[in-house]
């Protein structure tokens, strides 16, 4: 049976009707957008058969296929798939509509050469496994409660870095609380929590734990358990690891040498697969330091996820050598204030952040960033990560 891909189909195909669905109509291809009305069919059968076979009920079906098919949707899947800059058009074309509308066309024109059964099977092995992916940014949890509550609902916005931030209030109690780049997306995340709590009654949070073989042993221990205490939920992930394996930590110590001294730590075992992670369900990321930084960094994988949460405006907490990963992220230290361990910092001056000198037990707060320069910070470090998820802890 031929298990191809969707791009590698198109592949297939001579250049000259390749070409018919990448030049844009801006370059004056007058096939283009017949193309993209005839692969907008075909997408929509594939889709609400898909989802049939998924098991949903009707009217999920109805709300998930269109969001599958949104503009936004096929520009994440022509990215993912590495397709964009296959478009031929003007500069001003450039967008997420004429991405998603290649997209199309390039249906249109597999439509043409291949039998449907071929397509779906094409599309099934390589963009169904993204749309899975994406499957809780576009389910629509704001149309589902609203159902559910009856419209008893008010909804209040404030603009935060990288987007938006909106409160869903019942009958003036707060129900949910998210964030996203535009109004609709954070408000369709406060709606997944408010159907969905992390824990029931609660608005607990829910933040990811990035850690490795030899992180620092009481920088992945101690936060992940100060954080539990305080009921949030934390997914401990390491890359190519899965939920029930261990990662083996080092312990750091200052004993009178130029440098820390490092000994075997525990073993340290992890509670979420990494190929699973979706960095949209987390609220905030923790990044533990130690050697776990200097390798984790090169997955590309981990580079997405980081960088989701610093393009989202999400609170992030880096102790030690945690900043190196964000250090490989493009961006993500660009203007802000941080610590780190001192023999970490020309790493993060070099990828534009103002370093700042602080105790050991010191931590930097720059907007959503916390960080810190090695584990005698954990109280202030932790602490502050904790006001920035939106706890409030007091004292009777």
């Amino acid at each position: 049976m031929d298990d191809r891909g969707f791009l590698s189909l198109f592949l297939e195909l001579p250049e000259s009707v390749r070409r018919k669905a990448l030049i844009h109509k801006s370059m004056g291809n007058g096939d283009f957008f017949r193309l993209a009305t005839l692969g907008d069919a075909v997408l929509n059968l594939w889709v609400v058969s898909r989802l049939f076979s998924a098991g949903l009920d009707e009217e999920e079906i109805s709300t998930l296929a269109s969001e599958y098919k949104s503009n936004y949707a096929l520009y994440l899947i022509v990215k993912a798939l590495g397709i964009e800059n296959y478009l031929i058009a003007e500069e001003g074309a450039r967008s997420e509509y004429s991405y998603a509308s290649m997209f199309e066309a390039i249906l249109g024109v597999l439509y043409l050469h291949f039998p449907l059964e071929r397509i779906f099977r094409a599309l099934d092995r390589e963009v169904w496994p993204i749309m899975e992916r994406l499957h809780p940014e576009f389910r629509n949890y704001w149309q589902t409660l609203w159902r559910d509550r009856k419209g008893r609902l008010r909804v209040r916005y404030w603009t935060v870095k990288g987007g938006f931030k909106a409160r869903i209030y019942s009958d003036g109690i707060l129900i949910g609380e998210g964030t996203g780049r535009s109004k609709r997306e954070a408000r369709n995340e406060a709606a997944r929590l408010a159907l969905h709590p992390y824990n029931a009654g609660t608005m607990a949070k829910k933040v990811l734990l990035l850690t490795g073989d030899f992180a620092e042993d009481y920088e992945t221990m101690v936060p992940f358990q100060i954080l539990l205490t305080v009921g949030v939920k934390v997914d401990a992930v390491c890359p190519d690891k899965k939920a029930g394996e261990r990662v083996i930590t080092a312990v750091h110590d200052f004993t009178g040498e130029q440098t820390y001294s490092e000994k075997p730590g525990h073993y340290f075992t992890l509670n979420k697969d990494f190929d699973k992670v979706n960095p949209e369900e987390y609220d905030g990321l923790v990044i533990a330091g130690g050697r776990a930084p200097e390798y984790i960094r090169l997955n590309a994988r981990v580079r997405e996820i980081v960088k989701h949460f610093v393009d989202a405006g999400k609170p992030i907490a880096a102790i030690c050598h945690g900043p190196l990963v964000l250090a490989a992220v493009p961006g993500a230290l660009k203007g802000k204030k941080a610590t780190c361990y001192p023999a970490v910092s020309p790493d993060i001056v070099n990828a534009g952040a103002e370093y700042v000198e602080v105790p050991m037990d010191g931590a930097v707060v720059d907007g959503n960033l916390v960080t810190a320069p090695a584990w005698p910070a954990h109280p202030k470090w932790m602490r502050e990560f904790i006001k920035l998820l939106g706890i409030e802890i007091t004292e009777k």
